[in-house]
């Protein structure tokens, strides 16, 4: 997978995120939790209309996985939370 930073901003929201989309229900749960461990820097890229209609539902159907270690051992999980708890407020 390309770094986000690499990409820019039409790039990464009209390629790389329908990308991710399809790997978020990859059976192989390291894919899954790369995306996640991608997301922070996505999110510095992408614009704030992008991160509450895209991102935050990638992070919902992850956060859903099947298998629990994907979120919970993710590096990532307070960033998740917290992004999660600040984000809610505005969909």
């Amino acid at each position: 997978m390309p770094k986000c930073s690499n990409c820019g901003k039409e790039y990464t929201e009209n390629y790389l995120l329908p990308q991710l989309f399809s790997f978020a229900d990859d059976d192989n749960y390291q894919i899954r939790e790369n995306i996640l461990e991608n997301l922070p820097e996505l999110c510095q890229i992408v614009s704030l209309n992008t991160i509450k209609t895209k991102v935050f539902e990638l992070l919902k159907r992850l956060s859903n996985d099947k298998i629990s270690s994907v979120i919970v051992d993710s590096p990532y999980y307070n960033f998740i939370n917290l992004f999660f708890n600040s984000l809610a407020t505005f969909v």
